[in-house]
């Protein structure tokens, strides 16, 4: 696995000091929400215990990220990049030592912890690093990372699952990436720079540059909410209506995975050239779509083309996102712009499940995929709206902000 990847970091563009790190970070990515209930049951955990897991970590990064984004601001970005890989370090071995719930929630909440300042410091570096005409690309590029990561992790983790017992696999597992994330922090104190050359702004004149973004956190925070909406229903479609096979059940994300491994740069690169809004909207409309025909099928491996084919609609759409945050906030206030958006990001992820969850329950299985549908089909008119003063056109040159 190392070996692959040690084979990722190879190509010349600035931002790409941050590959090996943001893949090492990320391993747990996908596997986690899948296998800390399973690890919480081992220690006798119940439904509530298991769901406070979750909340704990969505709360931790929903209080966090505002604060991030101004301290990034003033005390540099590389020192909160540096801090969330140590918290990251420290989570996973709290998870493969824990002896009992409480440790879990303490994992937890470096995790959520760890994420908040991993994730808005990576945006930040990586919309500095990369020229003014590259934002799409370069932000998509960095979830492409990510997803790679998570990618490996899974790996990893299904290869240690057939070896082990259940409890000894899942130990042995988080050691690993406990491991990895030591080799993360050392890469990036050597190779990851400090961004940040502007001063701090002033609080009227970050009042200012704080205000152009409230449409376009709304726009995030509807995206990330409306597609939370499936994040965990989905695995209990998948287990009530089609498979009870956990193995399967993980394997069902795999090639959404690859998908978000592979396209978030090429279609980010898209709104470089035609604009933040066109592939934001058509992206949205996808992700619609393909919800409304997920619950049509009662095959799994139909369920799984739509949900990957839905991986394809927020791979155009997120990016772009990202990169409008950037294009609106000059040098100085950019990691405020991005704490702003990782919070909103944060707050949609932890409410839309939720709300899911009540839909499945009360109105059946169907409600919460074709909710998303119509809510999502809809995207052309709330987003328009929302970026109506927006131009279209290329981002502006790297440290000028754009208002709406």
């Amino acid at each position: 696995m190392l070996k692959g990847l040690a084979s990722e970091c190879g190509t010349p563009a600035p931002y790409t000091v941050l590959k090996l790190p943001v893949m090492l970070g990320s391993l747990p990515l996908t596997m986690l929400p899948f296998l800390l209930p399973l690890y919480a049951k081992q220690l006798g955990a119940n439904a509530l215990g298991v769901g406070g897991l979750f909340t704990v970590a969505h709360v931790t990064m929903v209080l966090c990220r505002p604060v991030i984004g101004w301290g990034i601001d003033r005390w540099g970005r590389r020192r909160f990049y540096l801090a969330g890989l140590g918290c990251y370090t420290g989570a996973m071995g709290m998870c493969a030592l824990a002896s009992s719930l409480t440790t879990l929630y303490l994992a937890q909440l470096l995790n959520g912890m760890a994420t908040a300042c991993t994730w808005t410091a990576v945006y930040t570096i990586t919309s500095e690093l990369a020229s003014a005409a590259h934002q799409g690309q370069a932000l998509g590029r960095v979830d492409e990372y990510a997803n790679r990561g998570a990618l490996y992790g899974m790996g990893l983790a299904l290869t240690l699952l057939s070896w082990w017992a259940l409890e000894t696999a899942l130990r042995a597992l988080f050691l690993s990436y406990m491991v990895l994330a030591v080799i993360a922090v050392v890469v990036a104190w050597r190779h990851v720079p400090e961004t940040r050359t502007a001063p701090p702004p002033q609080a009227a004149r970050q009042t200012r540059t704080v205000w152009p973004l409230v449409n376009v956190i709304l726009v995030v925070l509807l995206s990330y909410l409306f597609t939370a909406l499936l994040r965990p229903v989905f695995v209990v479609f998948l287990h009530d209506e089609l498979t009870q096979d956990v193995r399967l059940l993980a394997l069902a994300f795999m090639p959404a995975v690859l998908v978000e491994s592979v396209l978030p740069s090429r279609l980010g690169s898209l709104s470089d050239r035609w604009g933040r809004r066109p592939l934001i909207t058509a992206g949205l409309m996808w992700v619609g779509f393909s919800c409304l025909c997920l619950p049509l099928y009662a095959v799994l491996a139909w369920t799984i083309v739509w949900w990957t084919l839905k991986a394809f609609g927020l791979a155009a759409a997120l990016p772009p996102q990202k990169a409008l945050m950037s294009d609106l906030t000059a040098d100085a206030a950019r990691g405020t712009g991005y704490g702003l958006h990782t919070f909103a990001t944060s707050l949609g992820s932890a409410v839309g499940p939720l709300v899911g969850g009540w839909l499945y329950d009360t109105w059946g299985h169907a409600s919460p995929f074709v909710l998303t549908g119509v809510l999502l089909l809809t995207s052309p008119g709330w987003v328009s709206l929302l970026l109506r003063g927006h131009s279209v056109g290329e981002p502006p040159h790297h440290g000028a902000p754009r208002a709406l």
